[in-house]
C-alpha cells in the first residue's frame, strides 16, 4: 500500500539555512534539524523561506523535504520526480511521504451482448472505481494508464477519442490526490484482476454501474464518459 501520513509542517513558509549542495539537492539545516531542498536554483546560499512537501521517517527522524513556495503542489511534488530528484540522498528504510499524488488510469468499456458495459474494481480500501495507479518518473500519463490498467486487470485497450479528464480531492490522511482518467475501449475478454490489490470487480451497464460506484468523483467522470461515448458514436 502507498505510505501516506499527514505532517503539519506541509505547506507552511519555514525558514531553513543552506548547508552545501550535493547534485541538485541541498541539504539545509532548520532548527538545527537537516532537511534537502528541490528545485531551487544553483548557488544558493543564506537562510530563506522553503516550502515542505514530503517528509523523509528516517529510522523515525523526519526530514522534510522542500521546494520553493510557487512550486508547492506542483508535478516536482509528486512522489516520483522527488525520488528521481532526491537519488542517493535517499536510504534504503527511509520511507517518503509526499503530500501530493497522481494516479492516470481509464474508463475501460467494452461491448457485451450488444451492450455497452463498464469494468469496476474495488481494492483493499473499499473504494470502488476504475483501474489506475501512480505515475512513474518519465511516464506520459497515457503511458501510466496503460501500464497500470494491464497491471491491474490484464487488459490492453484503445484509447477512445480525446478524452481526458481529472479530478482532485483530499484523502482521509490529508494528502491530496489528483486522478487523470482516459476512456478505454477493449474487445471483451474476461479480466485477470490482480489479486494482492483489487478485492472484486463487475462489469456492468452504465446504470448499474452508476449505482455502485461509491466515490462521487468517479461518477460525475462516468457520466461525462458515457455522454462522450454516445456523441462520439453519432458522429
Amino acid at each position: 500500500m502507498h505510505p501516506r501520513k499527514d505532517f503539519a509542517i506541509y505547506g507552511k513558509s519555514l525558514a531553513v539555512t543552506v548547508i552545501e549542495r550535493v547534485g541538485t539537492v541541498y541539504i539545509a539545516e532548520r532548527s538545527g534539524k537537516p532537511a534537502y531542498l528541490v528545485e531551487f536554483p544553483p548557488k544558493l546560499v543564506g537562510t530563506f523561506a522553503a516550502t515542505p512537501c514530503a517528509v523523509i521517517d528516517r529510522r523515525g527522524a523526519e526530514i522534510p523535504v522542500m521546494v520553493p513556495h510557487n512550486e508547492y503542489g506542483r508535478s516536482c511534488c509528486y512522489e516520483c520526480n522527488l525520488i528521481h530528484e532526491l537519488g542517493d540522498m535517499l536510504q534504503n528504510d527511509d520511507i517518503l511521504y509526499p503530500k501530493f499524488e497522481k494516479t492516470c488510469g481509464a474508463v475501460m468499456f467494452t461491448e457485451k451482448d450488444g451492450l455497452r458495459k463498464y469494468l469496476l474494481i474495488k481494492n483493499e480500501s473499499g473504494h470502488i472505481g476504475f483501474p489506475k495507479g501512480h505515475i512513474d518518473y518519465g511516464e506520459s500519463e497515457s503511458e501510466t494508464a496503460d501500464r497500470e490498467v494491464f497491471e491491474e486487470t490484464g487488459l490492453r485497450f484503445e484509447q477512445f477519442g480525446e478524452f481526458r479528464e481529472e479530478y482532485t480531492y483530499t484523502t482521509k490522511q490529508n494528502t491530496i490526490k489528483t486522478g487523470v482518467f482516459f476512456i478505454g475501449h477493449y474487445d471483451f475478454r474476461e479480466p485477470k484482476i490482480q489479486e494482492d490489490e483489487i478485492v472484486d470487480d463487475w462489469l456492468l451497464s452504465y446504470v448499474d454501474a452508476m449505482r455502485l460506484l461509491n466515490f462521487p468523483e468517479d461518477k460525475d467522470l462516468l457520466g461525462k464518459a458515457e455522454k462522450y461515448i454516445s456523441e462520439y458514436k453519432k458522429q
